[in-house]
C-alpha cells in the first residue's frame, strides 16, 4: 500500500508542479493543465463508450482529485492541498459563470411562447414543492444520520440545492442522441431554465429569514438589490450589450467579437456581486439579456468554443471536489437523498406536462430526462458556505449528491423510449387505447394513402405539397399543426404518436400505400416502422436517416419493404454544391450529370447492402446500372432539325427520351415521336451507362471524316 500510495504522489507531483516552489500562481497554472488534460482523457473515454462528454469529465475529475489527495498526504504537505483547492474553486466559478452565461443565450422567448403555460407556472409549482421535499429531506437527514442542519433557514437553503435541473448535462444528452428540436426537448429545456432563474432569489429569500429579527428592513435588504440587479441588467443591459456586440462585430474580427461576450459576461457577474448577488448568476441574466437580441445567435456560435472549454472547466473541477472518503462513509445517505430530491423534481414535472396537455412520451422524458441536478447548485453551496448555512459535512453531501445525479443522469435518460415503449405495450394489453385527436370531428378518411408519421416541420413541408398535387395523405404529429385544407374538406391531421400501433390504425396504415417515417430521431423512425409492418407487411417506406451506420440499421428490421431512404445533411450538402456550380456559370447538364454520379457513388454500396435495386433518385433498374442523362445538342449534330421518330434515337442507341428543354421554355415531358429536336436544345434520356455513351457521341457534331458515327453503337 505505501508503494502504491507513493506511486500516486508521483503522479500527482508531475500533474500538479509539487517539489516547485508553491505559489497560488504556480499551484493555479499546474492545476490548469493537469484539468486540461484530464479533461482530454475523460472526453476520449466517453467518446470510446459512446456516452456523453460530461460523463468522461466528470470521472476524471473524481479521479484526479483522488490522485491529489492521496499524493499531498503522500507528501504530509497540508498547505499544498489547501492551494490546489482554492486553485479548482476558481477555476470552477470561472467556468460555472460562462456556462450559465451560454445557457441563458440559448434561451429565447419565442422558443416558450407555445410552452408559457407549463414551462412557468408549472415549473414554479415544482420548484416550490421541490423546495419544501428537500427540506423534509434535510430534516430527515438530521433526525437519522450524523449530518446535523444548524436552523430551518439550512434546511430550506439544502431544499433550495435540488429544484433545478442541469441544462448543461441535459443540452449534451439531448444532443448526443439527436433529440434537440422535438417538442420534448423544448419543453425540457424552457423549464430547466425557468428553474435556474429561480435558485438564487429562493437562496436569497429563505438565507435572510434569520434577520427578521434586526427588523424588516436589514432582511429585505438583499431582496431589494437583488430586483434592482435585475431589473439593470434586463433593462439597461439589454439595451447596452446589443449595441457593444455589434459594434464590434463591425469590426469583422471574430477574435474580438468573442473577446466583447466573454466581457459582459464577466463583467455582468462582476456587476451582481456588488449587489452581494452571485457572480455566476450576474452572467446568466447577462445571457438572457442579450440572446433576444439580434445578435444573440451570433454571440451563441461565437460563444460555443469557451462553452465548451469552460464546461470542461466547470465539470472536472467539480469532480475533483468530490470528497471521496465521504462518499463511501455515507454511500447509502447519499444515495437515498439522490434519489429523493431528484424524484421529488421529476415526477411532478412529468405529473404537470401530463396535465397541460403534453402526452405521449413527454411525460416519460421528463421523469428520466430531467434527473441530474443543476450546475447552479454548486453556486448555492458557496454562497451557503459563506453565510456559515452549510457545514463541512453538508457541503460535501450536497455535492456528492449533485455529481452522483450528473453520471447517473445520461443513463437514466436512455430509459425514457424503453419505458414508454413498455407503457404503450401494456395499456394496449389492458385495453386502455388511445383515442387519437383531430383538427375537425372527423379525420378525412383515405385508401391507397400517403401516411407521414412525426418530422413536424419536415412533415408539414412535405403534406403542403401532397396537397398542392391532390395526392391523398394523413399527418400524424405529437402537436398541433396548421395544414391548409380545401373547404369543405375533412382534416388530415391526426395528433398523436406514430410509434403506437392504434395511432397508425386511425391514420388507415392497413389501406396505406407509402409510409414516409421522417421523425428527426432515427430510433423512433425505427419504431415506427416496425408498428407499420406489423399492420401493413407489404406497405412501401421511406426514411430518413442521419449516417451511413443509421442506414445499415435498417437491414436488421425482418420484412421491412423500404423503397427508399433520404439523408437531409448530405442532400443538403449536395444542393449547396449545386449551387455553387451554377454561379459559377457551369453547363446544366455537366452540374446535373455530376450530381447524379456523386449520387450514384454515394448511395450505391449503400443500397447493395440493403438489397435494393435501385439507383438514387427511385429509378427502378434491372441491372443496376440505369441512370437518367442530361445532354445538349449541339450545332452540326446529326440531331438537329429532325423528330426524334426520324433520328431514330431509341434504335442507334438504346436510350428513351423521356425530356426536352429548350431555352427558357417550360420542360416537355416525355415528347412524342413528331418532336423536332433543335440545336441547343437539352435533351433527358434514360438507359445504361454505355447507351447513355453513346447517345452523347450522337449530340455532337459528326467525325470529320463523316464515317464511323454509329460505329459500336448498339442495335435494337
Amino acid at each position: 500500500m505505501e508503494i502504491l500510495t507513493k506511486f500516486w504522489g508521483t503522479l500527482c507531483s508531475i500533474l500538479t508542479g509539487f517539489g516547485s516552489a508553491m505559489t497560488p500562481e504556480s499551484v493555479l497554472l499546474h492545476s490548469l493543465i493537469a484539468v486540461i488534460v484530464m479533461g482530454l482523457l475523460g472526453g476520449l473515454l466517453a467518446r470510446w463508450l459512446k456516452q456523453p462528454l460530461i460523463l468522461g469529465y466528470i470521472f476524471t475529475g473524481i479521479l484526479f482529485g483522488v490522485i491529489e489527495r492521496w499524493g499531498g498526504n503522500a507528501f504530509g504537505d497540508p498547505q499544498f492541498m489547501i492551494l490546489v483547492d482554492k486553485s479548482l474553486t476558481t477555476l470552477a466559478n470561472v467556468g460555472v459563470a460562462l456556462l450559465l452565461f451560454s445557457m441563458g443565450l440559448e434561451f429565447e422567448k419565442k422558443d416558450l411562447k407555445p410552452i408559457w403555460n407549463v414551462a412557468v407556472f408549472g415549473t414554479l409549482g415544482q420548484v416550490l414543492f421541490t423546495l419544501f421535499a428537500g427540506t423534509g429531506i434535510a430534516w430527515g437527514i438530521t433526525r437519522f444520520t450524523d449530518i446535523p442542519f444548524g436552523s430551518v433557514s439550512s434546511m430550506l437553503v439544502f431544499g433550495a440545492a435540488f429544484v433545478s435541473t442541469s441544462t448543461a448535462v441535459v443540452l449534451k444528452t439531448l444532443t448526443s442522441r439527436g433529440r434537440m428540436g422535438t417538442l420534448s426537448s423544448k419543453v425540457m429545456i424552457g423549464m430547466s431554465i425557468v428553474q435556474d432563474l429561480t435558485v438564487i432569489p429562493i437562496f436569497l429569500i429563505v438565507s435572510k429569514m434569520g434577520n427578521l429579527q434586526d427588523g424588516v428592513p436589514s432582511a429585505l435588504a438583499p431582496l431589494v438589490l437583488l430586483v434592482i440587479c435585475i431589473v439593470l441588467l434586463m433593462t439597461v443591459g439589454g439595451k447596452l450589450f446589443p449595441l457593444c456586440l455589434n459594434a464590434v462585430g463591425r469590426t469583422g474580427l471574430r477574435e474580438l467579437y468573442l473577446l466583447a461576450a466573454v466581457g459582459i459576461a464577466l463583467l455582468s457577474g462582476l456587476f451582481a456581486d456588488w449587489f452581494q448577488v452571485s457572480f455566476s448568476f450576474g452572467a446568466f441574466l447577462a445571457g438572457i439579456a442579450i440572446s433576444n437580441a439580434d445578435d444573440g445567435r451570433k454571440a451563441v456560435s461565437a460563444m460555443a468554443p469557451v462553452r465548451d472549454l469552460f464546461a470542461m472547466l466547470f465539470f472536472v473541477s467539480i469532480g475533483t471536489m468530490l470528497d471521496v472518503d465521504f462518499l463511501l462513509s455515507h454511500w447509502q445517505v447519499i444515495l437515498c437523498v439522490m434519489f429523493a430530491a431528484s424524484l421529488s423534481r421529476t415526477a411532478f414535472l412529468a405529473i404537470v406536462t401530463g396535465l397541460n396537455g403534453f402526452r405521449n412520451v413527454i411525460p416519460f422524458a421528463m421523469f428520466f430526462g430531467m434527473f441530474p441536478t443543476s450546475e447552479i447548485a454548486f453556486v448555492l453551496i458557496q454562497l451557503a458556505r459563506t453565510d456559515g448555512l452549510f457545514s463541512d459535512k453538508i457541503c460535501s453531501l450536497v455535492l456528492a449528491v449533485v455529481i452522483c445525479s450528473m453520471l447517473l443522469g445520461p443513463l437514466f435518460d436512455g430509459l425514457t423510449s424503453p419505458a414508454y415503449r413498455f407503457y404503450i405495450r401494456f395499456r394496449d394489453r389492458i385495453g386502455k387505447k388511445f383515442t387519437p385527436q383531430s383538427d375537425k370531428t372527423f379525420v378525412r378518411q383515405c385508401s391507397n394513402h400517403v401516411v407521414i408519421a412525426g418530422g413536424e416541420k419536415i412533415g408539414l413541408y412535405i403534406a403542403e405539397q401532397l396537397e398542392e398535387e391532390q395526392i391523398p395523405y394523413i399527418i400524424i404529429s405529437s402537436m398541433r399543426v396548421e395544414i391548409p385544407v380545401r373547404e369543405g374538406e375533412l382534416s388530415p391531421l391526426i395528433i398523436g404518436d406514430p410509434q403506437q400501433e392504434s395511432v397508425l390504425k386511425a391514420a388507415g396504415i392497413e389501406h396505406a400505400r407509402i409510409l414516409l417515417a421522417a421523425a428527426n430521431d432515427f430510433s423512433d423512425n425505427i419504431t415506427v416502422i416496425r408498428a407499420a409492418n406489423r399492420l401493413h407487411p407489404g406497405i412501401n417506406v421511406v426514411t430518413r436517416v442521419g449516417t451511413e451506420e443509421d442506414a445499415r440499421k435498417l437491414r436488421n428490421i425482418p420484412g421491412l419493404n423500404l423503397y427508399d431512404f433520404v439523408q437531409p445533411k448530405f442532400e443538403a450538402a449536395l444542393e449547396m454544391v449545386r449551387q455553387v456550380f451554377l454561379l459559377e456559370r457551369k453547363p446544366l447538364t455537366e452540374v446535373q450529370n455530376y450530381m447524379e454520379r456523386i449520387r450514384g457513388k454515394h448511395y450505391r454500396p449503400l443500397y447493395e447492402k440493403l438489397g435494393l435495386d435501385r439507383m438514387p433518385g427511385g429509378y427502378h433498374t434491372f441491372t443496376g446500372i440505369i441512370r437518367m442523362m442530361w445532354a445538349d445538342i449541339e450545332s452540326g449534330s446529326g440531331l438537329a432539325g429532325v423528330s426524334i421518330a426520324e433520328s431514330q434515337i431509341r434504335t442507334r442507341t438504346g436510350v428513351s427520351v423521356v425530356g426536352v428543354k429548350r431555352g427558357s421554355l417550360a420542360l416537355v415531358t416525355n415528347p412524342r415521336p413528331q418532336f423536332v429536336l433543335n440545336a441547343g436544345d437539352t435533351v433527358a434520356v434514360i438507359g445504361t451507362d454505355e447507351q447513355c455513351a453513346a447517345f452523347l457521341k450522337l449530340c455532337g457534331p459528326p467525325p470529320a471524316d463523316g464515317n464511323g458515327a454509329d460505329e459500336g453503337l448498339p442495335q435494337t
